[in-house]
């Protein structure tokens, strides 16, 4: 008797065992409840989140530079532009350490976390007084606030779409240029006029305080899986697996890894494929960076982009000094970043069109002469404020174009990361090398300035900077064009 209970009892626990396939979900009203699917309100918050991180972002940093100068004691141009260099580098280290995190306590706890450690930063900032204090600051901002927020943000968006990615990019890039580049650098320079410069630091850490961080920490969830839903918010019966994979692999590849795999009784079919060529993004499975290291496409797009990085990021920094040398004021140069923004937000737009029908090394390559002719045009900037306008849009499709580059370049040369590939390595040996372009670049334009400044016309200092940055990017341009996208030739010999 006390058998058959057991076997009936185990008979019941089989049927009633819950299989690998179905798991115990979290619930959230939010998610439930919400009148269209959740992944736009996450868009939301990750517009939010660039938006506020903009006072640690270099443009933003721009407009505290002459106050910084004024106010502190025995500060110059170039131990602050140094200071924020130590601090770029210090802050870069958020490449190494916020993607872990992410993915250990989840999306939603790192950007709460950042964004209070982001407003304590900005209100620290308004009550520094010595160098090591300016450098702890920056290093602070560039960790937690361009790093960590942006960071989030990009987990949070990656989290909740995927075949509808490109689209919601695309919206979240459009508002993220619109709001945290057109509109904060002139909330920042009405502070600054208003209330003086450390009044604005404060308010904006409050802003972060008070804003974003009630925000993640209510409405953010990790991801859609935790609560039963699919990204995109799609059923289980439009995913297609098959879809899937044959987006990430040609026909030809396809046949070879079949031919392949087969075995010996269609070992003709095997034959038949003596030689063939195939992209490297087909066969991203089987890059790896030492693969990627000995190929002249990796060193001239690394270079490219650190050049690109250099000059972008030197400008932004001293943008508010190029102009005043000129005779504008730094609310003038607020206004600026009003055609900035709406360029990038334009161009960004349009690269959902683009950036899968033309080849990438043609894109690198005609922004390498975009931003040398932009450079170039620096000495018509006092004329008109058309002419000025124009240099905001130039270099607003710069900016763009380089995010856009960023981000596809190595998924275009090298296969989509995800496909078990080390294109995120390889992506995050670029970032480093970018990162450690950016950090040296605005002291390196404040000693050249000062340089210049010793010539009878000092007021052209700055010009004449611009002038050496123009001839940067063009050696580079007709290799990049002639060393495109990298193939591998794959022998198979017939017995």
């Amino acid at each position: 008797m006390a058998s058959s209970e057991s076997t009936v009892f185990h008979e019941l626990l089989e049927e009633n065992a819950v299989s690998p396939n179905h798991q115990l979900y979290k619930t959230s009203r939010l998610v439930e409840n919400s009148f269209f699917f959740y992944g736009w309100w996450m868009l939301g918050v990750s517009v939010l989140a660039v938006t506020v991180s903009a006072p640690g972002q270099t443009y933003g940093v721009s407009f505290f530079i002459e106050p910084l100068i004024a106010a502190l004691p025995g500060a110059t141009r170039d131990s602050i532009a140094l200071f924020y260099g130590i601090g770029t580098v210090l802050g870069g280290l958020h490449i190494i350490f916020i993607g872990p995190a992410i993915e250990r306590f989840g999306v939603r706890l790192v950007l709460s976390v950042a964004a209070l450690i982001a407003g304590i930063t900005n209100v620290y900032m308004s009550m520094v007084v010595s160098d090591w204090m300016l450098i702890v600051g920056f290093a602070s901002l560039k960790f937690f606030t361009q790093g960590a927020l942006t960071q989030s943000s990009r987990y949070l968006m990656a989290s909740w779409w995927m075949r509808k990615r490109g689209i919601a990019a695309n919206v979240a890039s459009v508002l993220g240029s619109l709001f945290s580049i057109g509109m904060m650098p002139n909330i920042t320079q009405w502070l600054i006029d208003d209330y003086t410069w450390r009044w604005a630091y404060a308010i904006l850490g409050a802003l972060q305080v008070l804003l974003l961080l009630p925000i993640a920490a209510i409405f953010v969830r990790n991801k859609p899986e935790e609560y039963g839903k699919k990204p995109d918010g799609d059923r289980d019966d439009e995913m297609s697996d098959s879809s899937e994979l044959s987006a990430h692999f040609s026909p030809t590849t396809m046949m070879l890894k079949t031919a392949t795999s087969m075995d010996g009784d269609t070992k003709e079919k095997v034959e038949q494929v003596q030689v063939l060529t195939l992209d490297e993004g087909t066969a991203s499975e089987r890059w790896t960076l030492r693969e990627a290291i000995h190929t002249p496409a990796f060193w001239l797009g690394v270079v490219s982009l650190c050049v690109i990085e250099f000059l972008v990021t030197g400008v932004y920094f001293h943008l508010v000094a190029i102009f005043m040398e000129h005779g504008d004021t730094a609310s003038t140069v607020a206004g600026l970043y009003i055609p900035i923004a709406a360029s990038t937000a334009t161009c960004s737009l349009l690269s959902g069109i683009f950036v899968d029908r033309v080849r990438l090394n043609f894109v690198l390559a005609f922004e390498l002469l975009l931003l040398s002719a932009t450079l170039a045009g620096a000495r018509f900037l006092s004329y008109t404020w058309m002419l000025g306008t124009a240099f905001g849009i130039l270099f607003g499709a710069c900016c763009a174009l380089h995010g856009i580059l960023s981000g596809s370049l190595w998924i275009y040369y090298f296969g989509h990361a995800e496909r078990g590939s080390e294109t995120k390595l390889i992506s995050l040996v670029s970032s480093v090398m970018m990162v450690a372009s950016s950090s040296f670049s605005p002291f390196c334009f404040s000693m050249l300035h000062n340089y210049f400044s010793k010539d009878d016309s000092p007021d052209a200092a700055f010009d004449m900077v611009l002038y050496g940055g123009v001839l940067l990017p063009l050696p580079w341009i007709l290799p990049v064009l002639y060393w495109g996208k990298p193939t591998r030739l794959f022998v198979s010999f017939s017995p």
